[in-house]
């Protein structure tokens, strides 16, 4: 699989088309050091509010200081509330019980608030994606499926590298 370092440019290709408008609440969580909640941050303005979560207290320290940020384990409950959106970037496929997880994150999200998941595309027997798209269409309000827009970047590539799943709760 060809790796490639992936620059501001792309990182915000890969999770522009998720984002409706400038401003609000957010949080990325399993954040790193920041790459994509610089990305985040760039496109939503200063007058966003986001919170950088990661376990990784080193990783964390790397974020620009106008970000906020907690040194916690988002598998774990967070007093995360009224988001109006969360990004969670090469982060998911870490957990092995999606569901109860996805499930606090949802509760994390006002009405219409949105999860943005950037996850690698894998090749060969890691098809991490398939198994999220139907934990994340499982998250719609009862009886009904959402449909899920599903965005590839970097295509110039011999394959995309990462995907974009975005979800909105009603």
């Amino acid at each position: 699989m060809c790796e490639k370092k992936l620059n501001q440019k792309d990182l915000i290709a890969l999770i522009e088309d998720g984002i409706e408008r400038a401003g609000g609440r957010w949080a990325d969580l399993g954040a790193g050091e920041g790459a994509f909640t610089h990305a985040l941050a760039k496109l939503l303005g200063p007058e966003a509010h986001i919170t950088a979560v990661d376990k990784d207290a080193h990783a964390v320290r790397a974020i620009d200081g106008r970000i906020e940020t907690r040194v916690a384990d988002f598998t774990k409950p967070l007093d995360l509330h009224d988001l109006d959106g969360i990004v969670m970037a090469n982060s998911l496929h870490f957990v092995r019980n999606k569901q109860p997880v996805l499930e606090s994150v949802r509760r994390m999200l006002s009405p219409g608030g949105r999860l943005i998941v950037v996850d690698r595309v894998w090749d060969g027997p890691r098809k991490s994606l398939g198994a999220l798209s139907l934990h994340l269409c499982a998250m719609g309000r009862a009886g009904q499926r959402r449909r899920l827009q599903e965005h590839s970047a970097l295509e110039d590539g011999p394959e995309p590298l990462a995907r974009q799943h975005v979800l909105s709760r009603q």
